[in-house]
This record gives C-alpha cells, structure tokens and sequence, in this order.
C-alpha cells in the first residue's frame, strides 16, 4: 500500500467521516416492515429461492404464483368475453332486421318531348332492367307525332338496337338486336299520342341493365321526325338510380357523349340543364312466353293534382296479390300549395270491415311545393293477407282552402291496348281513387305514388 494511502486512510479519514458512530448522535430506528399480502410473500420467497438455488422450493412457489394469477385474472376475462358476446348479438340483430319495400313508387308531374330526333346524328335511350331472364319478343314505348313540338313531315324513320350496359352504366355500342325502317305513322296505326310497337327479339338475363337506342335515319331528318313521350319525374344520380331505381329512365347523346337526359322543365330540375337523370321512359315489354313486364306511365296529372283538405281526399285501391304481409310503415309522394293549416293523415283499412290503423302522415313544414317523400311508422304492424282488397288513403279534415292543400299527382297510361293497362301496379283491380266525404271516384288507369314497408 503506498504511503499516500495509508496516511488518507489511518489520519485524514477519521477527521471527515469518524469510522464508528458517536455516541450523543442518536440512531436511526429502522422503519417498521410494511404487511406483505400472500402473493407479494409468494413472489418475494420465489426469488429468493432462485437466488438460493432451491429448485423444489422454487418450482413449488412457481406454481402457486400461476395458480393464483389464474384466479385472479380469469374471472376478467369471462366477463370481456361476455360482454362481447352481447355487443356482437346485438349488432347482428339490428343488421338481420331489414325492410322490404312494396308499392308504386314511380313519380311524375307532366309530360315532356324529346325534339332531339331532328338532328340526324342525335341518339335518343332508355335504360331498364330486365324483370326475368328469356326471350323478349317485343318493345312498346309512348310515341307522338302530330302534336307542336312532337313532330312533323312524313314523322321520320327510325332504328332501334338494344345495347349491352357499357362504361359509366350508359350504351356500350355494342348491339344485341337491330329493327330498322320503323315509321311511326304504320306502328301506331295512324294514331298520333299511342304506344309505338317494335318487334325486336333478344335474350336477357334478369336483373342486367339494358339500354334501347333511337336514330332517326331519315333522308331529311329535320322535315320528317317525331318524339317519344318522357314522364317529368324526380332528379337522381344516375348510378343511385341504377342500383335501386324503377322503370326505365332517359339518355342521350350530348355533346358526343352519353349522358342522362331531363326536361329543362321537369319541376324537379332546379338547374335548368338537360344533363340530368330526370326523365321517366314507359316500356312494356312482352315476353316469348306471353308474359308481359314494365310500366304504362307515360304521363302524369301536373295542371289539375289532387287536393287533399276538408273532406277532400285521395288514394290507392289495393287488392293484395302477396302473401300475407304485416306493414310497418307508409310512405308517400306529396308536394303542397300555399300553408296548409291541418297535418296530413294516412289511413289504411278494408273496403268491408272495421279494422283500420291511421295517423299522421306530416305537416306542413314536412312538405315542399316541388313533391318529394315522406314517411311515418305505423302505431302498430298492419297485416295485408293474399286476395283481400284494402283502401289507402290520405286526408287533412283541419286544411279549409284548396289552396292551402296537399297535392297528389297520380301517374297514369292509356286504357288501350289493353296490355297496357295490365302492366300498371296491381294490374287493373289496383288503382288510384279520389273521393269527397263518403263517395269515391275511381281511376282504372291511374295509380298512387305511394311505398309500404315490411319488415323481414
């Protein structure tokens, strides 16, 4: 040990740091031990164990320790796991109970032309879905030739293909079956507002998209022409329509390309442009095997709509052809004139006996000038059984002016020919009635714009 060493340690140190405590300096007393639980004396013991090389011992106190970390944590994770379980029926409950929605839901206000046919390069379609998969064996739609605006000359000739569904759900230009050489003037029989036969043939598949497409291949196109016939209805994107919509709807070519068509006067088209999804196409189309799908709405009440106030009031005649159905909810198409003072109600009963479930439908304040959708849950399910005939109805008993109503615009189509009239909602037996206190006036070719829903 060096000199310098001993000498810090023998004499320097003892002056700082005295190497034994003295005695007028009282010790400090030793804390006393914290109370250690059975696992925390468990745990302590385990290590102690490991530092002391007691396998056995260690093993032993191992054991215990997992014994009571399962104890403790297991009772945790049931309930987790419980209540998961319950989220999870939960969630799957409220995602199996879904709707399905009947009734007639095409709405319209007025008649439009389509004047674009005069212009020999200009494409006139119509989108629909195939109803069922077969053999078509032929198209009609609403024509008009003689009416200002509708047409003039020798009324044009025209082809007509169905296309496959191409890109942005518009004609592909790829024809599945042409008909040319249709003149109006032969078609309809010399009628000027009637259903333009085609006898076109193609086999479809349910459900795809199609699309008819119109040229006029006249010599003198501008001289000789003539225009269907658009219902003005409700503006809907085009791919929403797509995916969920009814009927047939209208496009053509603008600008060189594909696009929706509306009328710059369709109620509904706020814009003013024709670019819009906003023309509803009536197609009837028969079947090889005698069937026959679509719809004959080819026009709708938009200068004289129903009112409904005082004891004015407007509906549905249903004769239900589903199986038995229990409704929970109503919907309808209604726009209003003025403020009217009462709500609107809903009733919906049988012709021949008391059973009825009715109640408020909207308000005023519910419902726009330009008619739009609402909609109210029933007080209690209604159940519509297959055969039976059923009245749906609307009223506002505390409205007192006609104009400060409700307004009901019923879709319609001709009475002939008599398919027609069969392609309607329901069929004949279903149809529109208007009535006035206890009488009512029905509309064999006319039907309500109106939804039921069922939950299923």
């Amino acid at each position: 040990m060096s000199i310098w060493r001993s000498l810090t340690r023998r004499w320097l140190l003892p002056t700082i740091v005295p190497i034994s405590p003295r005695r007028d300096v009282p010790r400090l007393r030793k804390p006393p031990a914290r109370r250690l639980s059975s696992t925390q004396r468990d745990m302590r013991r385990a290590l102690q164990a490991l530092l002391y090389h007691r396998p056995r011992r260690t093993h032993r106190l191992l054991w215990r320790l997992c014994l009571a970390g399962i104890l403790l944590v297991a009772p945790l994770l049931l309930l987790q796991y419980l209540r998961l379980s319950l989220v999870s029926v939960g969630a799957t409950t409220t995602t199996a109970t879904t709707r399905r929605e009947y009734g007639q839901t095409i709405v319209g206000a007025g008649r439009a032309n389509f004047d674009g046919l005069k212009h020999g390069k200009a494409k006139f379609g119509m989108a629909f879905k195939a109803a069922k998969s077969g053999v078509i064996s032929g198209l009609a739609l609403p024509w008009r030739t003689t009416a200002p605006g509708y047409g003039s000359g020798s009324f044009g000739t025209f082809t007509c293909e169905l296309q496959s569904n191409g890109a942005n759900n518009m004609p592909s230009g790829v024809a599945l079956s042409r008909v040319a050489g249709i003149m109006p003037a032969i078609a309809m029989a010399g009628h000027d507002d009637y259903p333009l036969t085609i006898a076109l043939q193609a086999t479809v598949r349910a459900g795809e998209l199609y699309h008819l497409v119109l040229t006029n291949t006249d010599a003198d196109p501008e001289r000789n022409w003539s225009s269907i016939n658009t219902v003005m209805t409700e503006i809907l994107p085009w791919n929403d329509w797509v995916s969920r919509g009814h009927g047939a709807r209208a496009e053509a070519i603008t600008d060189g390309i594909w696009q929706p068509w509306s009328s710059k006067y369709n109620p509904w088209n706020a814009s003013g442009r024709n670019t819009l999804n906003g023309a509803h196409v009536a197609l009837v189309v028969t079947w090889a095997d005698g069937s026959i799908t679509g719809d004959p709405y080819w026009s709708a009440a938009m200068d004289e709509p129903t009112h409904c106030w005082g004891e004015y009031a407007a509906g549905e005649v249903i004769v239900w052809q589903q199986p038995s159905t229990a409704i929970s909810a109503i919907g309808l198409s209604v726009a209003r004139v003025g403020t009217p003072r009462g709500r609107l109600n809903y009733h919906l009963d049988t012709v021949d006996s008391d059973d009825m479930v009715a109640g408020a439908l909207a308000t005023a304040a519910e419902v726009t000038t330009v008619a739009g959708w609402v909609s109210a849950e029933l007080p209690r399910p209604f159940t519509l059984r297959r055969g039976q005939t059923y009245r749906l109805w609307f009223a506002s008993p505390d409205s007192t002016e006609p104009g400060h109503s409700y307004l009901i615009h019923p879709v319609y189509g001709p009475g002939e020919p008599r398919a027609w009239a069969n392609a309607s909602w329901g069929g004949t037996a279903s149809h529109f009635i208007a009535g006035h206190g206890d009488t009512w006036q029905d509309y064999a070719t006319s039907d309500l714009s109106f939804s039921l829903l069922a939950e299923e």
